[in-house]
């Protein structure tokens, strides 16, 4: 995912329905593993970025993941 501002420095996590992956972070970029029990069967997941700076948490749009 690219978020529009560099997330560097930040603590940021890609989470799926709700549940936090093991995330990388590199400027506005951010990557995540995702478990088999995501796309082992059809169906449609939301994706967001979660970023804490100091004790508020950001969470960013939607972003719909469909594994048909």
């Amino acid at each position: 995912m690219r978020a529009n501002q560099s997330l560097d420095g930040n603590d940021s996590v890609i989470t799926m329905d709700g549940v936090p992956l093991h995330s990388a972070i590199s400027g506005p970029h951010i990557t995540a593993d995702i478990p088999a029990i995501f796309y082992g069967k059809a169906g449609t997941h939301i994706l967001h970025i979660i970023t804490k700076r100091g004790t508020v948490s950001i969470q960013s749009n939607d972003v719909t993941f469909v594994v048909k």
